[in-house]
């Protein structure tokens, strides 16, 4: 209702070719992808992607960034080809206007892996996120966030190709890295040791995994509170391993655990 508001105020002000006017449409175009509605999402951003473009022009990262904004809702839509296309125009603007020792083409590079990842070519991923990595060391150096969510990325890949030794090295320079510059109470920290723990789980290691999903657990509840869809996907991972390991009486407390927070 108030970007609503914002952006008829700005038309009548403004006109349609004003880029706070392209401001409203993106405001607009997140809220309605947040509440998962992303058809209507999809026409606010592409209204922002044109004026924007009329205003800017092509090469500006205010386009490149729309371009972004829409490759994530075409993935979501399962529409690959058009996301890849969107991050792939991203990119390009990137380069051209930032080089290529940038965060934000580091971004674009992620972008891209995310992508193939979901189509699962993971050798194409691999290499997008490994470029990207290799930007962000160069950039912002080995202890930073963004470093750790490549390692983390990598690790994913690593894990679908069954490259479990691969896997469980990348998310544990994820996990240590995260802990150095976020502390150890922080969401990222917690996805590290999720992410470890899957892996011990698809190599049949059941007692290390739950070590870890513990530890997420416990960092999660501290984080975000026990009402929480991140607090019951965890105790429903917790229950899974409890079922395979015929431990059912702690399986059926964990699952019921998650679903009364999930009915709340």
């Amino acid at each position: 209702l108030q970007h609503q508001k914002s952006l008829e105020i700005n038309i009548r002000v403004l006109g349609c070719d004003h880029q706070q006017v392209a401001g409203s449409h993106n405001n607009i175009g997140h809220v309605y992808h947040e509440q998962g509605n992303n058809d209507k999402a999809l026409l606010q951003l592409l209204k922002s992607l044109e004026i924007e473009i009329r205003v800017f022009g092509c090469d500006s990262v205010h386009v490149a960034k729309s371009y972004n904004n829409l490759g994530i809702i075409y993935g979501e839509q399962g529409d690959y080809e058009n996301a890849l296309l969107q991050e792939q125009k991203s990119l390009e603007i990137q380069l051209r206007v930032l080089g290529s020792e940038h965060p934000d083409v580091a971004a674009s590079y992620s972008n891209i892996g995310i992508v193939y990842r979901a189509q699962g070519k993971y050798d194409e991923a691999l290499l997008q996120y490994q470029q990207s990595l290799e930007i962000q060391l160069r950039v912002l150096g080995s202890e930073h966030p963004d470093v750790a969510a490549s390692y983390s990325n990598i690790g994913i890949v690593y894990r679908a190709q069954g490259k479990y030794d691969e896997a469980l090295l990348q998310h544990q320079k994820s996990l240590e890295i995260n802990i150095r510059v976020l502390g150890c109470d922080h969401q990222q920290v917690a996805g590290s040791h999720n992410n470890i723990g899957h892996v011990y789980h698809e190599q049949g290691n059941n007692d290390k995994a739950l070590l870890q999903l513990l530890k997420s657990l416990e960092i999660e509840i501290r984080v975000f509170g026990c009402d929480s869809v991140h607090v019951a996907k965890s105790y429903n991972n917790l229950g899974i391993i409890y079922g395979e390991q015929g431990d059912y009486e702690n399986a059926l407390l964990q699952e019921q655990k998650s679903l009364e927070i999930q009915l709340r």
